[in-house]
């Protein structure tokens, strides 16, 4: 499992939504973008850390990923996390957020892909002569 990341809605202007939008996404330039900066690894206690962990582990097995995949969580005001949605196939470009994780864990992109090829070139090739 990757280090948790957390996107920090401190420098958004109180009249926005504490959503992550496409500016805050996409748009460099936005006052959405720079007043969402995303925290990886996550400074979370521990006891939290290891909750959202192992949810995101069961979500993960239970909805059937394979390889990799992404779980967004919300924690309310008491720090209980809920689950919002599960992403079987996030952004995995090398300067996307899945590439930062790989950073923060001390692996390297290049080994990521390279593994995720090794794992499934295998299964790629059995179904072209199916």
């Amino acid at each position: 499992m990757l280090p948790l990341s957390e996107i920090s809605f401190a420098g958004l202007s109180p009249d926005k939504p504490r959503i992550t939008s496409y500016d805050a996404k996409w748009s460099p330039d936005s006052p959405e973008y720079r007043g969402t900066p995303t925290i990886c690894p996550a400074d979370l206690e521990p006891p939290l850390r290891e909750r959202i962990e192992a949810l995101a582990l069961a979500t993960f097995r239970l909805l059937g990923g394979k390889d990799y995949g992404r779980i967004d969580f919300r924690l309310d005001p008491s720090g209980k996390p809920y689950i919002l949605e599960y992403n079987p196939n996030p952004d995995i470009s090398p300067d996307g957020g899945f590439a930062r994780s790989l950073a923060a864990s001390g692996r390297s992109y290049r080994d990521f892909i390279r593994t995720l090829l090794a794992n499934n070139i295998p299964s790629f090739e059995e179904a072209l002569f199916l």
